[in-house]
């Protein structure tokens, strides 16, 4: 069965986590040990998590983190799975293992031996270390008559995100391999050009056919998930696709500069997007986009400061036509701002720098004046192309700053020191929260109402079996389309702490990592209300949230 497969396993991904880890600990990391101090040794076995039978040949590797840099020592298993690394430097070390066709995976967000401590002359001969072997996924896709579907796209979904990146042979076969055990979403996306319908003289009629799920379903939300095991290879997944009418969606874009201009069309699920140039007119038109939601946004080209953008517009794309869309171009814009205090918690700076135990502090008139920024990024962030721009500003003595050159979109605002935006108004307009809403330019003068006084949040997750150990909670938005603003994982006994939770209204959810991932992605409030608790936060606030595992 002929594929063109692009994924592998993502133990690598592990090595990133290693250094993180590492990188954290290194103010913290010995200086490497006199040269006279007796070396250290690590060995041990490397096992199928399955068979437990040993594995040849997987790399096995030791990377210590000084205040020199890193270094690592590695070793390959012999045909008993067995491995020794020698002669080691005492220190910490962050432990990784990889082989084809395994993968390290993780448990809780820690892999399995993460990290050695080695005194000088230790010989450490137990490490067992285990990879879990990958699955495969297979079948074909095929028009609603039955035919084979020759050079199809086909990924799939899983707790990590999208995998994938094959396409199908003559026959409509496809195989994704490499993949961690877990469950999987599969869809079919058929290559298709924005050209308008083709003219027939026999009768027949252009058709398009659209992005579809496992089994026939133009929804991911009505997709089947596939439950994989480790080394499975489950085969028979065949994807029938949905036909769709061809629509049209066009307008024209006002303001429009000389030069060359392009209309961007993202799918507000990340389900990838498209674009068009747009004539010197302003006009423009596209045919054969997928039934679903989408953002669009028209920008000049080049990415400098100068750069024009548009306001962005949604769309939901159906079985008809949508036209005289308009978009107006907007120029980079200034925003002058106050700061205002809540309370004087809310103004006050932090110490500068700790003062080490021993030590006087100097007086208050020879040390620096702590720097305040205001810092702004956008907010949405599920486009695959730049809406916004991200920016930070002084503040000054007077509590003012000003934000300069401001793109057209949704930003959201936040300081550099200890308290939190607790309400942003626009000339005479007051909004609860940290979103900065300039889609279609400046509604006047900017204050910023900042606050220091947090809430908290904790509760117990159970599900069938009663309380749920290492659970991830996660803390987002009530807008959709922002990302995890907390998350807590629950302990042994299914409890979840978020601390410190500035006031305001939020989605509240407690489920397994696909289910996260497609709530974060979703730009949709409606997708996920039946499992997400709508909480109010109060500054002051010491909330219990009991919930239920997704």
């Amino acid at each position: 069965m002929a594929s063109r497969n692009s994924s592998q396993p993502a133990t690598w991904l592990w090595l990133l986590l290693a250094a993180a880890v590492g990188a954290g600990a290194q103010s913290t990391s010995p200086s490497a040990p006199p040269a006279d101090s007796p070396p250290a040794s690590v060995s041990g076995a490397v096992t199928n998590s399955v068979t437990g039978a040993p594995v040849v040949r997987a790399h096995v590797s030791l990377r210590i983190f000084t205040n020199n840099g890193q270094q690592a020592y590695g070793a390959l298993s012999n045909g008993d799975g067995k491995f020794t690394i020698a002669p080691l430097p005492a220190g910490r070390y962050n432990v990784s293992v990889e082989r084809a066709g395994f993968i390290d995976r993780p448990s809780a967000g820690i892999a399995p031996n993460a990290t050695v401590n080695l005194q000088p002359g230790d010989k450490r001969e137990d490490l067992k270390l285990t990879l879990t072997p990958t699955g495969a996924i297979s079948g074909r896709v095929l028009t609603p008559a039955g035919e084979a579907v020759d050079g199809c796209n086909v990924s799939v979904e899983g707790d990590a995100g999208s995998v994938g990146g094959v396409t199908t042979d003559d026959q409509g076969q496809f195989r994704i391999g490499g993949l961690a055990p877990g469950k999987y979403r599969v869809q079919a996306a058929p290559a298709s050009l924005p050209f308008p319908p083709e003219i027939r003289s026999d009768g027949t009629r252009d058709v398009h056919l659209a992005r579809t799920w496992f089994p026939s379903t133009l929804d991911h939300k009505g997709a089947q998930r596939i439950q994989l095991a480790a080394a499975g290879d489950v085969t028979g997944v065949d994807i029938k696709l949905v036909e769709t009418p061809i629509v049209t969606v066009s307008g024209k874009v006002t303001g429009l500069p000389e030069g060359r201009a392009f209309l961007q069309v993202q799918r507000t699920d990340g389900g990838g997007g498209t674009g068009t140039q747009i004539n010197s007119d302003g006009t423009f038109r596209l045919w054969r986009l997928d039934p679903g939601k989408y953002t669009l946004v028209a920008m000049t080209q080049g990415n400098g400061p100068d750069r024009l953008q548009s306001a962005t517009l949604d769309i939901e794309v159906g079985t008809a036509d949508i036209e005289r869309l308009e978009l107006r171009m907007i120029a980079p814009f200034d925003i002058p701002g106050q700061l205002d205090f809540d309370d004087a918690g809310a103004r006050q700076m932090p110490q500068a720098q700790q003062i080490r135990q021993g030590q006087q502090a100097a007086p208050a008139s020879s040390r620096p004046s702590p720097v305040r920024r205001v810092m702004m990024r956008p907010a949405d962030r599920n486009f695959g192309f730049s809406v916004g721009s991200n920016q930070q500003v002084e503040v000054g003595a007077d509590d003012s700053f000003t934000l300069e050159k401001v793109p057209p979109g949704r930003y959201r605002v936040s300081v550099s020191w200890g308290p939190y935006v607790r309400a942003v108004r626009q000339g005479s307009i007051d909004t609860d929260g940290d979103i900065l809403d300039v889609r279609n330019g400046p509604n006047g003068p900017l204050t910023l109402r900042l606050g220091s006084v947090r809430a908290n949040i904790s509760g117990v997750v159970t599900d069938s079996n009663g309380p749920a150990r290492g659970v991830q909670v996660a803390l987002l938005s009530r807008q959709p389309g922002m990302g995890f603003l907390s998350s807590a994982v629950t302990d042994k006994d299914g409890v979840y702490h978020l601390r410190s939770v500035a006031p305001g209204t939020y989605r509240l959810l407690a489920a397994d990592s696909d289910i996260m991932m497609q709530v974060q992605r979703s730009q949709d409030a409606d997708d996920f209300k039946d499992i997400v608790e709508l909480i109010e936060v109060h500054a002051g606030d010491n909330l219990t949230q009991n919930l239920t595992r997704h």
